[in-house]
């Protein structure tokens, strides 16, 4: 069956139960990507007031590349929906580090 959606995620076992398929059924496509440091960087971003982060999952991950003591945004907002009790965590704790408040609903 052909299933064509906009979905996606680095892991492919989410984005199989979001569209209700096999895993075998996806198809896999690179693209390029960069840390959250080396865009403010390359952009010369002096400033950021809100960061949102919706990579279906791997938003802990995501939000490590960025260097909190030298770049803070004033809200950061990510979707915990798809991520492990574990890497929440990670990502509550590197956020609390940083004395940002953590505000979950």
């Amino acid at each position: 069956r052909s299933v064509s959606s906009k979905v996606v995620s680095v892991d492919r076992s989410v984005t199989a139960h979001q569209l209700g398929v096999s895993v075998g059924e996806l198809e896999a496509v690179t693209v390029p990507c960069v840390q959250l440091d080396s865009l403010v960087m390359n952009h010369r971003l002096n400033a950021i007031d809100i960061l949102m982060i919706d990579t279906e999952g791997y938003d802990a991950t995501v939000l490590s590349t960025l260097d909190l003591a030298h770049t803070r945004p004033l809200v950061i907002q990510f979707e915990h929906g798809h991520m492990s009790v574990k890497n929440l965590g990670i990502a509550f704790s590197l956020l609390q580090s940083h004395l940002y408040s953590v505000m979950y609903g």
